[in-house]
């Protein structure tokens, strides 16, 4: 029943809490994973024996009390924007956006560069090579077909233009779907990624389930390629993408640093979602010690991946210098090569002593330029068999400022790994519920 229904139902159910059916009213996360309406947990809590522990509802596992259970803003910020879409409100219809890189008679912007953090024109769009991961699984992607198909109806005389009318419907679908998921990744605020992702779910799953035509046997090698391209699981998979993102973002992570890796210096707080370094001071964290960092004032998370698509996002004080990256479980933990991108087993973005630089394999490099203050908020996407790593800041108003993007080929599972360089009270930094 479920997948008949229309995409705003089926994105209701999934932004409506288990308890009472609606949709999430100050969502809260439990330790598990599970998400509730604060109202609706508390109740559950009550209805239970005081001197029992407190259990999730739906798999039973144990938390703690119910003051230190973090509130879920992200997807309380989503149900808000789900509730504007599906009542008619809206920005449709409102002013057009200049091109930001127009200086003389600006034309309306038609996209919005997440690379760049732009509105552009198509000209722009077409001249920046530095494609955005998103737009790589996607639009890219159908853009490959639709050229394919495009040369193979071109290549044909008359007698074979009747013949490829199937196809030439197939072409029509994918450009379609081309143009809906170039929209949507595009949007740089939640609400638009929402209202367009609603408008557009349909076709998309429509033309990732299409049914392509066979071609008359005497067909040239262009038509042979063109059936291998499209009969492949890859434009199914790079589609689900889009429905991988918004499931991403309602499932934030709930990451905590691991005390058996944490250099002694540093102290983590009893939820282990804030980090700080005190000189002088020892850790009195028991564990294995071949884990723990020695030399460099690092830890890392107890989360791994070794798959999949995944975000998250840190706090970090206004007097901290910081690194913040991804390693292997294999990285050194003494000596001067166990520092974070010091070595072909991490990746890291560091502000330190007033400079922005990424590095990998001790080999860094200056971004950032002309960057006075460091960012407060920094969000992190992995994106484990594309093999990226990209940093964005994320300011006032949700807006995001692209860092830097590391390229690599994974080869082993991966954790998120933190260091602190200095000591002030100001110096920590916090794992988020969401980004």
């Amino acid at each position: 029943m479920l997948q008949h229904s229309k995409p705003e139902e089926r994105l209701a159910l999934e932004l409506s809490c288990a308890i009472c059916l609606q949709l999430y009213r100050d969502p809260v996360a439990l330790p598990c994973g599970h998400n509730y309406c604060l109202g609706c947990i508390q109740n559950a809590a009550s209805a239970e024996d005081p001197k029992s522990p407190k259990r999730c509802p739906e798999c039973r596992e144990e938390y703690g009390s119910l003051e230190t259970l973090p509130k879920n803003f992200k997807l309380s910020s989503i149900v808000d924007g789900f509730l504007v879409a599906t009542t008619g409100g809206g920005l449709r219809g409102g002013p057009t956006v200049p091109c930001d890189q127009c200086l003389d008679n600006p034309l309306a912007a038609v996209k919005f560069c997440t690379r760049c953090e732009i509105n552009v024109t198509i000209t722009y769009v077409k001249s920046n090579r530095s494609t955005p991961v998103l737009m790589t699984y996607s639009y890219v992607v159908v853009n490959r077909m639709s050229t394919v198909m495009n040369d193979e109806l071109h290549s044909r005389d008359k007698s074979w233009q009747a013949n490829l009318c199937d196809l030439e419907g197939c072409l029509h679908q994918l450009q379609e779907a081309q143009k809906c998921t170039g929209e949507v990744i595009s949007q740089s605020s939640e609400f638009l990624f929402i209202q367009n992702y609603l408008n557009v779910e349909a076709r998309v799953r429509q033309a990732a389930n299409v049914t392509i035509p066979a071609l008359p046997s005497q067909e040239s090698s262009n038509a042979k390629q063109l059936r291998s391209i499209l009969r492949t699981d890859a434009f199914r998979s790079e589609m689900s993408l889009l429905l991988e993102y918004l499931h991403g973002m309602m499932n934030p992570l709930d990451l905590t640093f691991n005390p058996a890796t944490a250099h002694p210096s540093l102290l983590l707080s009893s939820d282990l979602k804030t980090v700080k370094q005190c000189a002088g001071v020892k850790s009195s964290t028991a564990g294995d010690q071949s884990e723990r960092f020695s030399t460099a004032t690092q830890v890392m998370c107890t989360q791994g991946f070794s798959t999949g698509v995944h975000m998250w996002a840190v706090e970090v004080g206004p007097g901290c210098m910081w690194s913040l990256g991804l390693c292997y479980k294999n990285i050194p933990r003494k000596g001067d090569h166990s520092r974070l991108g010091h070595n072909t087993s991490s990746w890291r973005l560091q502000w330190k002593s007033k400079k922005l630089t990424a590095c990998y394999d001790s080999a860094n490099v200056a971004i950032g330029e002309g960057l006075v203050m460091p960012p407060k908020k920094v969000e992190v996407t992995l994106d484990y068999e594309g093999g990226t790593i990209a940093f964005h800041s994320s300011g006032q108003g949700g807006r995001r400022q692209h860092l830097h993007t590391f390229s690599a080929m994974f080869k082993d599972t991966v954790y998120p790994a933190f260091a602190i360089h200095s000591t002030s009270e100001e110096s920590w930094i916090t794992l988020l519920s969401g980004v």
